[in-house]
């Protein structure tokens, strides 16, 4: 075990074969990082298993780290309470394949929200797939489509795991919107973005990695 472990200056840390040095942390300094990367302040009530991912992508070594981080999860009210009822075998998902960033986007439609802000970041797509509901196969959606460049693609809303990856994007983004305003009615404003942010730089198991690391080819810094 020492082979894994060095001392610089007064701080423990360990080091593994694919992965840079960690800081090991004690038992107080190991739960008050579990509750900020759970329900900090860019938390977004994450799984145990993404918990952990992110943990130990954030460069640190708690010793029963997968034990800690389930238990953690499973005394978290907030993630019991809006926790997901499975009464059906789940499908496999079809994940949209793209050869660069944003090539392809994958959409579906969550809310009614009211409106806050609207911006756009990452240019147009050259696809986008979605179902053929009405706020997407509108004419007027299609024309403005065609008018950028970007070919609409709709798959059967019978069948929604041809457009998988979208489906479980914002049944994510929605939980954690549950789990963090509890009893906070219509604050959800104020919250959208620490979500958002959990999400993108929380790695993906499909992926193994974050979405913000495939896009911008770094590790955020949370």
């Amino acid at each position: 075990m020492a082979a894994w472990h060095s001392m610089v200056g007064d701080k423990l840390y360990k080091s593994g074969f694919a992965s840079p040095m960690l800081l090991c942390v004690g038992e107080e300094e190991a739960k008050r990082i579990m509750e900020e990367v759970h329900e900090g302040s860019c938390g977004s009530h994450i799984g145990s298993r993404s918990l952990v991912g992110k943990i130990l992508r954030a460069d640190f070594y708690l010793p029963n780290l997968h034990d800690d981080t389930t238990m953690y999860v499973r005394n978290c009210d907030k993630c019991q309470r809006h926790a997901d009822l499975y009464h059906a075998l789940g499908e496999p998902l079809k994940s949209v394949l793209s050869p660069w960033p944003f090539f392809m986007w994958g959409v579906d439609i969550v809310g009614p929200f009211p409106i806050d802000y609207k911006q756009t970041r990452f240019g147009l797509p050259k696809y986008i797939v979605s179902d053929n509901d009405t706020q997407f196969a509108i004419e007027k959606v299609i024309e403005f489509c065609r008018g950028k460049g970007i070919q609409n693609t709709f798959i059967s809303v019978e069948h929604p795991q041809a457009n998988g990856q979208a489906e479980s994007a914002n049944k994510v983004i929605l939980r954690a919107l549950k789990r963090r305003l509890a009893s906070k009615g219509d604050a959800w404003v104020a919250h959208i973005l620490p979500i958002l942010w959990s999400y993108h730089t929380t790695p993906q198991s499909s992926m193994g990695e974050a979405s913000f690391t495939m896009v911008y080819g770094s590790d955020a810094m949370i």
